[in-house]
């Protein structure tokens, strides 16, 4: 038995986005396949009465959706499967139709979104970056000292120079572009 009910989905989509959020009407008594079992594992038949409950509709593929639907009343949640073996193009605006063999539920799946875009001015700016690399520098560092003459009583002295190469890790800025 297929039963007809019709989901209104209002709500502001990026292109994102793939949650639709929205308020499910059952006009009649109508049997679903909700999720069961270990781990939510398997499927049993239940069935929905008519009235209004909060929905949401989640993207996981495009074949793969799951309709998760919350009882206005006492708060509890039914995990509804929707499963096709073919993709199911879901627009970014208009009508939802897929009917009970697209979805593999008892139930045909009418709905309509409506998207709001909106856009804000460019701005346009210019960021400067830098990047600081530790770099191994070494430079060669010369001492002169002076030293009287060895041996000899005279006051000659004498300059010698000694040079040593040091190295050092020092940090360097780079400018970006």
């Amino acid at each position: 038995m297929k039963n007809l009910f019709s989901l209104l989905f209002i709500s502001a989509l990026a292109a994102s986005c793939v949650n639709l959020n929205g308020q499910l009407n059952v006009q009649s008594s109508m049997a679903i396949k909700k999720r069961s079992g270990f781990l939510n594992l398997s499927t049993k038949t239940i069935t929905l009465e008519p009235g209004s409950y909060s929905s949401e509709l989640k993207l996981k593929s495009d074949k793969n959706f799951v309709l998760r639907i919350r009882s206005n009343k006492d708060d509890s949640e039914i995990i509804v499967p929707i499963k096709s073996k073919h993709n199911l193009n879901i627009p970014g605006t208009g009508a939802i139709n897929l009917t009970s063999n697209e979805i593999s539920q008892p139930f045909d799946l009418n709905g309509s979104i409506k998207t709001n875009y909106s856009d804000s001015p460019t701005i346009r700016s210019t960021e400067s970056c830098s990047v600081y690399r530790v770099e191994r520098r070494c430079e060669k560092i010369c001492r002169t000292t002076t030293t009287p003459p060895r041996g000899s009583g005279r006051n000659d002295r004498r300059q010698e120079t000694r040079c040593d190469i040091v190295c050092r890790d020092i940090s360097i800025t780079y400018p970006g572009i």
